[in-house]
């Protein structure tokens, strides 16, 4: 009853025309806070460096169909954050935004409610920084604001969360595809690269748990135990279906004119001792094979960049980044960009690296349409941040999960190139599920 109470002002049918920030005690939870708004809209983003949002309920809304999802979010993103007017505390972070993209303009019955592009103004948002925490309130005034404010803490306040056992326990998966025609469709990707018909794809795999229906909280709770090192996100644009993961792959950082990414390709199974996982990390970076599917990512990314900037950098050679169950060829890549150019442009254009596609751009997609026997959805796709100035980080989403209904999907994929072998690249996309299937049964 005390969090019915404290949610019944969220439901306001006045233009939400303020934002009202205020310090909030540190102890408070964010998961706290998307257990006061279940069964209401709800997001979650965490960065590595340990910032984070949540929010519940939306002030404004925007479900995009059809058309050009990014320029429709840009636009979207002016109109109704711009004209907001902040109230509270002057060192209180801005209201932000948070959404993300369809792979591309294939979809089925699991991904109806998120669309093509989908973003969430919440009504009630909490931020952390390394300067403290603030809740964040949107509204039609500042009395309004004030009071749900005050319930909203309060009942943050009033009891911890503790992380529930799971009730997913789903011996039945189904893979998507199976396992033999996942190895020949691989197969054939490998001789298409070896014609020269492209020069890499990615080849992703599902594996359907129907009988399963997880509480996302709980296991977004897991992910940020285990993998916070990683950017751990929720999007739930309605109550049941909840996209999430942890995800290693920054896409876009954009803080003024500075951009930051990264190309993230070639992967290996971390070591059991350290003197095993040192010699792991060494011959991934002495694979020939690895280091080629690398360099195509980062080759990628910077004749992508070179337009929208002024200046772009990377790394000479890349280095490994370590993750609790995988190794992965890390390049870091940063630009100057032009004045006219912000967060959603850059999206628009990198989406989607070779990391995640393939090259040629094209000729790969079309190869993905044909193998892949379902529609990624949101799945190695952009979710991320962004305000009201253009600035923001979003993310690859992949080492993510789907839940609905009607059970759980997760989604893994592996980069095919001349070299790769069928039977390598399952057991590696086996090693990229497993963080999911951890979060989601407790095991």
């Amino acid at each position: 009853m005390e969090l019915e109470v404290a949610l019944t002002s969220l439901v306001t049918h006045a233009q939400p025309r303020v934002v009202l920030s205020l310090p909030c005690a540190a102890d408070v939870d964010p998961l706290r806070l998307l257990e006061i708004g279940k069964g209401r809209a709800r997001c979650f983003w965490q960065t590595p460096e340990g910032e984070g949002f949540a929010g519940i309920g939306a002030a404004h809304r925007a479900r995009i169909v059809r058309g050009d999802r990014f320029r429709a979010a840009k636009r979207w993103a002016a109109q109704w954050l711009k004209p907001l007017h902040l109230l509270g505390a002057d060192d209180a972070p801005e209201p932000l935004m948070m959404g993300g993209f369809a792979f591309d303009t294939r979809s089925d019955e699991r991904w109806h409610v998120f669309g093509s592009a989908h973003f969430l103004l919440p009504r009630v948002m909490l931020r952390w920084t390394a300067e403290g925490k603030w809740l964040s309130v949107v509204a039609s005034d500042a009395a309004e604001a004030q009071r749900i404010w005050h319930r909203v803490h309060q009942a943050l306040r009033r009891k911890k969360r503790e992380l529930a056992p799971t009730s997913c326990h789903d011996s039945s998966p189904i893979a998507q595809p199976e396992r033999a025609i996942w190895l020949a469709q691989a197969q054939h990707a490998i001789e298409a690269v070896r014609r020269g018909a492209l020069r890499k794809v990615v080849l992703a795999r599902a594996v359907h748990y129907p009988h399963c229906t997880p509480d996302p909280v709980n296991a977004l709770a897991r992910l940020r135990q285990r993998y916070a090192g990683s950017h751990c996100f929720l999007f739930e644009p309605q109550p049941g279906y909840a996209f999430f993961g942890a995800t290693p792959e920054v896409l876009a950082e954009v803080r003024g004119r500075a951009l930051r990414t990264m190309a993230l390709a070639g992967s290996a199974p971390r070591g059991r001792t350290p003197e095993e996982d040192a010699a792991r990390a060494q011959a991934l970076l002495d694979s020939a094979k690895d280091r080629h599917e690398h360099a195509l990512v980062v080759e990628a990314i910077v004749a992508t960049l070179r337009p929208l900037s002024q200046a772009v950098h990377a790394a000479d050679s890349p280095d490994v980044l370590r993750l609790p169950n995988i190794l992965h060829l890390h390049t870091p890549i940063n630009a100057e960009l032009r004045p006219e150019v912000n967060v959603w442009d850059v999206v628009a254009h990198l989406h989607p690296t070779p990391a995640v596609g393939g090259l040629p751009r094209s000729a790969a997609l079309a190869l993905m349409q044909r193998l892949e026997p379902f529609a990624r959805g949101w799945y190695a796709a952009p979710i991320g941040v962004a305000n009201a100035a253009g600035e923001g980080r979003f993310a690859v989403a992949i080492r993510s999960a789907l839940a609905t209904p009607h059970g759980v999907t997760l989604f893994a994929g592996a980069g095919i190139v001349a070299d790769s072998d069928p039977e390598r690249e399952w057991e590696e996309t086996a090693l990229k599920l497993r963080p999911l299937l951890e979060a989601i049964t407790g095991t």
